[in-house]
């Protein structure tokens, strides 16, 4: 436990280290205006994008350590270069604060709601992080009156130059993040295309023996009636519908074996991250909302690096929580959250819902067969009540895993742990 912290930790700290290196480096491409220590660099213009593209990327950590970085190579360049030092403090040391100030105006405005840094009034707000980040390293800075119409015409220029700079690079990434989707949406389309068709024929056959089934029950009935009026029974008829079960048991382990071939044949591939799959299925549940009429939001959170080979599995698991969650819906709304983490070897899942909640003496039954809240009160039929049953057995089953269960008003929580070496490939 305290050494797979004590991992975390070295690999938080290794990220913060790799990021800021980066940034350092790409500082270096820099223009001097102003004074001859005030520098405009493009590295600071990769905060805002690894904060746009990378999941749980630690800001203020490494606005920190890249300031620092970029000002300790500006000092070290200067000495290389003139062969003397400048006052670190009063020459470099601002230029650390403009970083700094940079990472907590973005983290600020960034966790507030989850941003892609490309509409119009979002350049407006990166403009004005870009302009108080310089105002406050020209306050810094001894010798410079930061309210001089020169200086404020130069900080708002930078200013202006890098937003118009960050807006390009943010939409040549998202173009090339959209391309990359269509490109694995279709694969992935095609892997799920395969094993429809694939299913479709041992479909054919489970419909062709739903005949011989219900031959069979009306025999077995007739004999027990028979039986029960004491009727003489021959050996034959006995031994009719002892052959005809033999026949559908059969059929049916034939059957079993083609899905279990198509799964198979279709999972044999790279994989799929867990991240894709919650990004198909939320899209999927926005249109059955919608299909039903509930306006529905959701937050997910999940790390973009687990891989697994058993994602038709893990689809159904979260196709059956977000459809139950979007049939609780009250007042035509839900919201829906999920959060995915890491903790002890084991995945943590948590799918919570503001919905109508589970009466308290129900909540032990409902991953029990045939129980269903699901009724359409125009045709009477009740759902199949076999939802949250597949669920619990795939992760039990499956994934060794374990599923629990809590409700209140406004608040129904699934929390669901599989072991990671049971989900990753």
């Amino acid at each position: 436990m305290k050494s797979e912290k004590s991992g975390q930790l070295f690999e938080k700290i290794g990220a913060v280290i790799v990021y800021s290196a980066i940034i350092v480096a790409f500082a270096q491409f820099s223009l001097t205006i102003l004074s001859k220590y005030f520098t405009v660099s493009m590295g600071i213009l990769l905060l805002p994008i690894f904060v746009t593209i990378v999941t749980d990327f630690p800001l203020i950590p490494v606005a920190v350590v890249s300031g620092l970085g970029v000002s300790a190579s500006r000092a070290l360049a200067s000495i290389a270069l003139t062969g003397r030092a400048a006052d670190f403090i009063s020459a470099y040391m601002p230029e650390m604060f403009f970083y700094i100030v940079y990472g907590i105006l973005l983290r600020f405005y960034y966790d507030r709601e989850k941003r892609d840094l490309t509409e119009p009034h979002e350049l407006l707000v990166v403009f004005f992080i870009d302009y108080c980040s310089n105002l406050v390293e020209l306050l810094l800075r001894q010798g410079m009156d930061p309210f001089s119409f020169q200086n404020q015409i130069g900080i708002v220029c930078v200013a202006v130059i890098r937003s118009l700079v960050l807006l390009i690079f943010i939409k040549l990434i998202k173009g090339y993040e959209v391309t990359l989707l269509k490109h694995e949406d279709v694969k992935i389309y095609n892997k799920l295309l395969m094993t429809v068709t694939e299913l479709s024929g041992e479909t054919v056959c489970m419909k062709e023996n739903m005949g011989m089934v219900e031959d069979t029950m009306s025999k077995a009935y007739q004999l027990y009636d028979k039986i029960k009026s004491g009727s003489i029974v021959s050996a034959s008829e006995a031994l009719k519908v002892a052959t005809n079960v033999h026949e559908i048991k059969k059929s049916y382990s034939a059957v079993l074996r083609g899905v279990s071939k198509a799964l198979e044949s279709n999972t044999e591939s790279e994989g799929m991250y867990l991240a894709e799959i919650i990004s198909i299925l939320l899209k999927k549940t926005q249109e059955y909302a919608d299909s039903e009429g509930v306006d529905i939001d959701w937050t997910a959170k999940c790390p973009d690096n687990i891989l697994t080979h058993k994602y038709y599995y893990l689809m159904s698991v979260f196709n059956n929580l977000f459809t139950n969650a979007v049939e609780a819906a009250e007042n035509d709304s839900m919201h829906i959250d999920v959060d995915i983490s890491e903790d002890s070897g084991m995945y943590l899942m948590r799918v919570e819902n503001d919905g109508k909640p589970i009466p308290e003496d129900r909540l032990g039954e409902i991953f029990n067969a045939g129980y269903s809240t699901k009724i359409n009160y125009e045709t009477g039929v009740v759902g199949r009540g076999l939802g949250l049953l597949i669920v619990k057995n795939i992760i039990e089953k499956e994934f060794e895993g374990e599923i629990s269960v809590s409700s209140c008003k406004g608040k129904t929580r699934f929390e669901i742990k599989i072991p990671k070496d049971k989900l990753e490939v």
